[in-house]
C-alpha cells in the first residue's frame, strides 16, 4: 500500500510543506517518486518512522538529533541489533 504525500501529512497530522522540508534534509525520504510526475509516495514502513519523528519532536528534540536517532533505529532494525539497558 502507498499513500500520496497529501494522504501522509492528513494521516499524520502534518503539512505537506513538512514532509518536502524533511525530504530535502534527509530526515524522512518518498518511498517513491513518480519519474514523471515527480509525486512522491509513501509505504507503511515510512509512516512508523515519521510516526517516530512527531513523538521526537513533541519531546522538544531538535531536527538533527532526531534524524540521527532515526537512522540509527532503522540500521538496529535492519541488522537485529539490540541494545540491552543497564537500569533494566
Amino acid at each position: 500500500m502507498r499513500l500520496s504525500i497529501g494522504e501522509m501529512s492528513k494521516l499524520h497530522g502534518i503539512t505537506i510543506q513538512t514532509l518536502r522540508y524533511y525530504d530535502k534534509i534527509d530526515l524522512l525520504k518518498p518511498s517513491e517518486v513518480d519519474p514523471r510526475t515527480n509525486y512522491r509516495y509513501y509505504y507503511l514502513e515510512a509512516c512508523d518512522r515519521l510516526a517516530r519523528i512527531n513523538i521526537f519532536k513533541s519531546l522538544g528534540l531538535p531536527l538533527e538529533d532526531i534524524k540521527k536517532n532515526v537512522k540509527w533505529q532503522s540500521y538496529r532494525y535492519r541488522t537485529g541489533i539490540t541494545v540491552c539497558s543497564r537500569y533494566g
